[in-house]
């Protein structure tokens, strides 16, 4: 009996480490994008450098729901489409930027010139994850 409880304790805390998410100070990252535009937006795209989320298409003055990054952060590489033409940020260097970390984000979308077909984004803290 005294082998039982230790061997059913350890199992316990394997099972419970290995189906609880994993959370680092860095992440998970929730994000969602909110269009402050005017215009619809086509097929928008978020690239953390980590990884890669088609959010489909906003509509003007709306926003998505949000999705689960590992990582993520304050510059991310967002495209979309609009009047046929692909917009997008450019591909932000984040060899030294500090994620987000945990927490609820918003990526609020515009076209900062249109000539260029490039994007701004500002990126606002909603809440803390489970909120």
């Amino acid at each position: 009996m005294k082998r039982v409880f230790p061997a059913l304790f350890a199992a316990l805390l394997i099972f419970h480490g290995c189906t609880r998410e994993k959370q680092t100070p860095d992440g998970p990252t929730d994000i969602r994008v909110r269009n402050i535009t005017e215009a619809d937006f086509l097929s928008v795209t978020v690239n953390t450098g980590e990884e890669e989320y088609l959010f489909g298409d906003v509509a003007a003055h709306s926003e998505t729901g949000y999705y689960r990054f590992e990582i993520a952060y304050p510059d991310a590489e967002v495209t979309f489409t609009f009047n046929g033409n692909l917009y997008t940020t450019g591909v932000p260097d984040n060899t030294y930027a500090v994620p987000l970390q945990q927490g609820k984000f918003t990526y609020e979308i515009w076209i900062s010139d249109d000539p260029n077909r490039v994007i701004a984004t500002r990126v606002i803290a909603d809440a803390p994850l489970g909120e």
